[in-house]
């Protein structure tokens, strides 16, 4: 792309993530499996490939309703950790570890936190990308749970778990309504002003939402933010000013 050969990036969508279950993993540089996939995989990308988005361009950071121990996603899930990236690198190495549930839930926390701490770095520089998150709600026929014993996975996927589960005040989404959004998010002008906003979608329709009361701490974001450079070992493009 910069060399010309490719035009810049329109959008940057990131929305790769997994729920480990069982024993705690560790990625190959040693870090816990489900932040440095959720985490510290975006962190970086969103770093090497800013310079190469187009000037008014978009990133959408694929976040979770988990993060919110206040609403019924996040007491199914488990209760989030602070955001703390060098604790969560390096969770379960001295210690009893986080659940799986609240790996998750933390990761979605510290992608929402990322997304908000992006945008103030990107005002505070004059520039016109937006840093959008995203929930799409919980979709039962992705592959998220692909760790879980196979019948926890068959379950999951029967009309009456998610009758229960919608029922139980959970946001819903599905593969056809929240791809739609997220696609609308990369490029619609209806949401060109959507940065730093925090975007559900919730059976059959699209809300902006608060999200947790912990995921708008600025202190704790910018913290997250420059731990999560040291564990990545590459210097922002987005410095603070």
């Amino acid at each position: 792309m910069r060399d010309g050969a490719i035009a810049p990036l329109q959008a940057l969508l990131l929305n790769a993530g997994a729920q480990f279950m069982g024993p705690i993993q560790y990625s190959p540089e040693g870090y816990e499996k489900t932040f440095a996939t959720n985490c510290l995989g975006h962190f970086m990308l969103v770093n090497r490939l800013l310079d190469d988005i187009q000037p008014e361009g978009r990133i959408v950071f694929t976040a979770s309703g988990t993060h919110d121990p206040a609403t019924m996603d996040g007491k199914m899930v488990g209760r989030a950790a602070l955001p703390d990236a060098m604790r969560l690198a390096n969770e379960g190495k001295a210690g009893k570890p986080l659940s799986p549930g609240q790996r998750y839930s933390t990761s979605k926390l510290c992608t929402i936190m990322y997304a908000y701490e992006l945008d103030r770095r990107l005002r505070a520089r004059g520039s016109s990308i937006l840093s959008i998150a995203f929930d799409p709600g919980l979709i039962v026929e992705t592959n998220l749970a692909r760790t879980a014993p196979p019948l926890m996975q068959w379950a999951a996927r029967t009309g009456f778990a998610k009758w229960l589960v919608k029922r139980m005040g959970v946001t819903m989404g599905s593969l056809t309504f929240s791809g739609e959004v997220l696609a609308r998010l990369a490029i619609d002008p209806e949401f060109a002003d959507a940065s730093a906003k925090y975007i559900q979608s919730c059976n059959g329709q699209w809300v902006e939402q608060r999200s947790s009361a912990m995921s708008y701490d600025s202190t704790l974001a910018r913290k997250l933010w420059t731990d999560s450079e040291a564990l990545v070992g590459l210097p922002s493009t987005v410095q603070e000013t």
